[in-house]
């Protein structure tokens, strides 16, 4: 391996080749955890002042004790949050350092390749990363849904109404006309049509690390399937198949997008 190439101290699966602690996956994730600290700022000051965005929340009154009239964790986020960002942007070389949060955050962005370099770059990416951890358990946010594609009834016929249910539930609804269907039969199904999906090296590469990739062809574990634009394809089953046995064995592996 070339000196100025390095295993990324984030996800251990890729590599960098200017000498930065990240590759280039990673410092996408960077971006868009300061992206999502941006967006949700309004939030976390609806949250602070204890009012509710997307749902009415009661207030649990213990004994005689009277509530405070704002959320203490929301605020504790905030001044996190600031202290932070405005630290790493200072170690940055950022003067004089912005007081809103956005552009703070914009900043630290266009300088990602100063910050996956700099000596403390593992602190910085699992500092804010954890920024974005604490403000998902502070904000008032509704809970997150799967879709799981449209809907096949009469009622819907033609109207791509989407059928949605909360991540992992066993029951998936149509919200227009409100016929239910079995979330994981359709999970199952989705599954079963990606695996026979056909991918080059290079698609394949781009999820899971490359010299793994490389390997199981190399020792005919993957086997190729046709080929699409002269290049040798591989049945997306067949790749899935074989990391789940090296995550057996106890390796970091990547979950595939479905």
């Amino acid at each position: 391996m070339p000196q100025n190439t390095t295993e990324c101290h984030i996800c251990h699966r890729a590599s960098t080749h200017d000498n930065a602690a990240w590759c280039p996956g990673c410092t996408g994730e960077w971006q868009a955890d300061l992206a999502f600290i941006a967006t949700q700022w309004t939030e976390l000051a609806t949250a602070e002042t204890k009012q509710a965005r997307f749902c009415d929340i009661g207030a649990k009154i213990l004994g005689r004790t009277t509530p405070l009239p704002f959320n203490p964790a929301a605020q504790d986020c905030r001044a996190q949050a600031i202290a932070v960002l405005a630290g790493w942007a200072d170690d940055l070389g950022c003067h004089p350092i912005p007081t809103d949060v956005r552009a703070l955050t914009a900043w630290l962005s266009i300088h990602a390749v100063d910050a996956r370099t700099h000596p403390a770059a593992t602190d910085i990416w699992a500092e804010v990363h954890a920024l974005t951890q604490q403000l998902l358990h502070v904000i008032d946010r509704p809970a997150d849904r799967e879709y799981l594609g449209d809907c096949t009834s009469p009622q819907c016929a033609d109207k791509a109404y989407a059928i949605t249910c909360p991540t992992g539930a066993a029951v998936a609804i149509c919200r227009h006309c409100r016929v239910e269907y079995d979330a994981q039969s359709i999970r199952e199904q989705r599954r079963r049509h990606s695996d026979d999906q056909l991918v080059t090296q290079a698609e394949l590469e781009s999820v899971y690390p490359r010299r793994t990739v490389a390997g199981w062809i190399r020792a005919g574990s993957l086997l190729a399937h046709g080929t699409k634009d002269g290049k040798p394809t591989y049945r997306l089953g067949d790749a899935r198949a074989l990391r789940a046995i090296n995550a057996k064995h106890g390796r970091r592996h990547a979950n595939l997008a479905r």
